[in-house]
């Protein structure tokens, strides 16, 4: 199976109608991997026409578009978000398509200079880095190097290194790493909590940065019994630590099922929590104070929400929800932004 990667972050081709939605086409850079038995791109770059990059970047939601096979990646401008942007068909519509194939996992580089990817046809999941200044991508990591099973939650931090969970013991125990772009200077951040003799385990619910590099991560706390007996609480909660995995604390008080934390203004943490019977989104911030609801849903009825990401002028949170991608204001109005037949996810605003 081909596998074809095409990304501009700046200018970027339309997604095709019909049959041809699988049809990438021809744009910047391209990448051609061949899909081999663990499932994963042959690092084969081929450089075409570039363009002078633009200095200043609009602020986008990028998302993943899964439909009919193919997980996409897609971004429409901040400015171009409205109530029913988009119905059936993302032509016309302002979105954009930036990464075509098997992209299950995403994040991007403040500048778009790189992306990071996963797929998930077989196994283990590593990371590939599409650098699109030098029009080049490479896998950067391998989990069995580290006789682990996959990486998860990927996103850049602010010193030039990207940032992931990996998932240990066929995911029952995860550590939260980071590497350089090049996948040089590997770290595991929380290797001294280890399970069952740590007292809690990291959660594959997202991970977010601030601005000083301290670390924003979902966990849930062990109850040990002995070597081989042991189970976690029953919910999750935000915690915060410092770039090198030390100094944690808590921001969030286990009452309620706390996850997929992501941060704006550099001070606002958004995330969803829930119980048994509701999601619900809520803000606060760094230091877990001032937290405020902005909306619950009875679940699992109305659905389960996923990726919440606050607007940049904190007005509107957008998030995921049974597929389609909606927003809340500050005033509770619930407006929805996506009407397609696409399940789509992995809300990024950059």
């Amino acid at each position: 199976m081909i596998i074809v990667l095409k990304m501009k972050p700046l200018k970027i081709t339309s997604r095709p109608k019909g049959k041809n939605l699988g049809r990438l086409l021809t744009t910047g850079l391209t990448l051609v991997g061949i899909l081999g038995a663990t499932g994963v791109f042959a690092d084969e770059v081929k450089k075409q026409d570039t363009k002078p990059k633009q200095t200043e970047l609009e602020r986008e939601l990028f998302f993943i578009s899964d439909h009919l096979g193919e997980s996409e990646i897609f971004a429409i401008k901040e400015k171009d978000l409205k109530e029913g942007t988009t119905d059936d068909s993302y032509e016309d519509d302002g979105i954009e398509k930036v990464i075509g194939g098997l992209c299950t996992e995403f994040a991007v580089s403040s500048d778009r200079r790189y992306f990071a990817c996963t797929e998930n046809k077989g196994a283990p999941i590593g990371i590939y880095m599409v650098d699109t200044e030098k029009g080049t991508a490479n896998r950067v990591t391998n989990p069995l190097d580290d006789n682990a099973v996959g990486d998860y939650d990927l996103i850049f931090g602010n010193d030039e290194r990207l940032y992931f969970s990996r998932a240990y013991e066929n995911g029952r125990v995860r550590h939260i790493c980071s590497t350089g772009l090049d996948g040089s200077d590997f770290r595991n951040l929380t290797k001294d909590h280890k399970v069952p003799k740590g007292v809690y385990r990291v959660s594959n619910k997202g991970i977010a940065i601030l601005p000083d590099g301290r670390i924003i991560f979902s966990c849930q706390y062990i109850k040990v019994k002995d070597e081989k007996r042991w189970k976690l609480t029953d919910y999750r909660t935000i915690c915060i630590i410092d770039n090198d995995g030390s100094d944690k604390r808590d921001l969030t008080d286990r009452s309620t099922d706390d996850t997929q934390p992501s941060v704006s203004q550099g001070r606002i943490i958004t995330y969803v929590s829930s119980s048994g019977i509701e999601n619900a989104i809520k803000t606060m911030e760094i230091d877990g104070s001032n937290k405020k609801t902005w909306v619950k849903f009875n679940s699992p009825r109305e659905g389960v929400v996923r990726s919440p990401v606050l607007s940049n002028d904190g007005r509107h949170v957008y998030f995921s929800l049974r597929g389609d991608i909606y927003r809340v204001g500050i005033n509770g109005s619930l407006e929805r932004i996506t009407n397609t037949k696409a399940n789509e996810y992995s809300l990024k605003f950059n």
